[in-house]
């Protein structure tokens, strides 16, 4: 009752406004009032569908358990218009979320959706699915081209070829040679440092 009044009040006071109802939503997934955020993202993705809405809408479906409603907003997200990113990022959520509960079958069309992309993220995530899918043959692949392209994750694509026995552990180990030539010590321990912190 005391959030519904808290809404009300808000709304009151400032409107009806898509971007009120988008902060009003994500407040009370925030307190774990997911029904509430479900109604009041549900409303806004219906009145007005948007990839920037779904994105907050499957964050609440993730958040609730409802992977069902999570599939269902993505599939339908398709049909959106993206600028940039966002559609894959959204397909990448996905993905991810059902890689963590170890639905891979499930997970590659969307981790694909998200790696076509050729973002880090993308492609990262498409490794992750290849993996527990036992695809080692389509891992290093990936890998290989996350640390061409993007300069990073020499050490995942060498611990991988190492422990595969993967036939590209030697492009794998001058990489990572050629990143801790190149990089200072310094740096390294920073970057721990952030990591740990």
């Amino acid at each position: 009752a005391m959030v519904q009044r808290t809404i009300s009040d808000i709304k009151g006071r400032f409107g009806n406004r898509p971007a009120l109802l988008q902060l009003c939503a994500l407040w009370a997934s925030d307190i774990h009032n997911y029904q509430l955020a479900t109604e009041l993202l549900e409303k806004l993705n219906h009145d007005s569908p948007s990839l920037e809405t779904s994105n907050k809408l499957l964050r609440v479906y993730l958040s609730a358990g409802d992977m069902t409603k999570a599939k269902a907003l993505v599939d339908s997200s398709a049909k959106l218009k993206s600028s940039g990113l966002t559609y894959a990022f959204l397909a990448s959520e996905f993905a991810e979320a059902l890689t963590r509960r170890f639905r891979y079958s499930e997970a590659l069309p969307y981790a694909q959706i998200a790696a076509s992309s050729y973002s880090e993220w993308g492609l990262t995530g498409l490794a992750s699915c290849e993996q527990g899918l036992g695809n080692a043959d389509k891992v290093s692949p990936i890998l290989q081209a996350i640390v061409e392209r993007y300069d990073s994750d020499q050490m995942r694509w060498y611990a991988w070829a190492k422990n595969t026995r993967a036939a590209d552990l030697p492009a794998a180990t001058r990489a990572l040679e050629q990143f801790l030539a190149a990089t200072p010590d310094v740096f390294c321990l920073r970057s721990e440092r952030a990591v740990l912190d």
